[in-house]
């Protein structure tokens, strides 16, 4: 490894210690005379051949995803995966690091089922223009999850079942309190609604309510709450929710209200999958399922090879 030695040379120690930290990362191209690659949800998304190519080498740069670097290669040069930028021209990239609120600056990565198409914004994942491989190839991992539940639906459900029921499970004991009891079958009968309602449909208000009523029939008498405490809890699970899809700020600011909520969330991943999840704000798991497996697959220190095996088929 190359680093840069104090000798004589009057360099600042602080430049000294961040540069060695980053000279394992790779160096990205800035955003100079990008093309337009595609128009989502109000953003204008720029790439270029230059930051495809540095991408491409950075992810041949990590163990865990080596195996199958080549399709990962297949899939930036068909533009399934795509390394871009929120802002044309470096001007406009600073403006953006420095006053961009922090929601937007909070998206490093999506998948879009519109165009069935990967976007890795490299506004939000590029510091001093270094970039950490692994932490790109993670983020990759993630979102190609989403595109796996997307493009094989039924098939991608059965690959992971066991990691979908082993989280599920823990998620509602925590939550409803069913410890003691058996939820298997129940719990089953949920995972299944939500790839039908959620993850694969377009929800409405109804659909939420579908959901709260399939929980209060089938863990209600399993539960060692009293009615009147199930019944707040429940509400409790609504509202959480019901702010995820309308003020996710909101949610986030009164999470302390929602700790019994969120306790589930993140023992699903401690207890049911054995990792431990700080690198995401917990609440898509709620009603999408796939989040579970794209969270389990970045955190996952080996690399499974149900993984190396959808990735090819992508």
């Amino acid at each position: 490894m190359i680093k840069i030695i104090l000798d004589d040379v009057n360099i600042s120690t602080q430049f000294v210690q961040e540069y060695n930290a980053t000279i394992q990362q790779e160096l990205f191209a800035f955003p100079i005379a990008p093309k337009k690659v595609a128009s989502l949800e109000g953003m204008t998304l720029y790439s270029s051949d230059s930051l495809k190519k540095k991408y491409i080498k950075s992810m041949y740069n990590i163990s865990k995803i080596k195996p199958v670097a080549k399709d990962i290669e297949r899939l930036v040069n068909n533009e399934k995966i795509v390394p871009c930028w929120v802002n044309k021209g470096i001007f406009r990239l600073a403006m953006f690091k420095v006053f961009a609120p922090y929601s937007s600056q909070g998206i490093a990565g999506f998948f879009t089922p519109k165009t069935k198409q990967i976007f890795i914004l490299m506004d939000n994942n590029v510091k001093w223009g270094f970039a950490k491989d692994k932490w790109l190839s993670n983020l990759m991992l993630h979102e190609m999850m989403h595109m796996a539940s997307d493009k094989f639906k039924n098939n991608f459900v059965r690959m992971f079942w066991s990691e979908f029921l082993s989280y599920y499970k823990v998620l509602y004991e925590e939550i409803f309190k069913t410890h003691g009891s058996d939820i298997t079958n129940e719990t089953k009968m949920l995972i299944r609604f939500l790839f039908k309602n959620f993850e694969y449909k377009k929800h409405t208000s109804g659909t939420i309510k579908k959901y709260l009523k399939l929980i209060s029939s089938n863990l209600r008498a399993k539960s060692t709450l009293k009615e009147e405490e199930f019944n707040s809890v429940l509400s409790d699970f609504y509202h959480f929710i019901k702010l995820y899809f309308t003020n996710l700020n909101s949610l986030f600011n009164q999470l302390n209200k929602f700790k019994h909520i969120y306790s589930g969330l993140t023992k699903g991943y401690e207890a049911g999958l054995s990792v431990t999840n700080n690198l995401s704000f917990c609440s898509q798991e709620l009603f999408y399922p796939s989040e579970v497996t794209a969270m389990f697959i970045e955190l996952y220190k080996g690399s499974p090879s149900k993984l190396f095996s959808i990735i090819k088929k992508l």
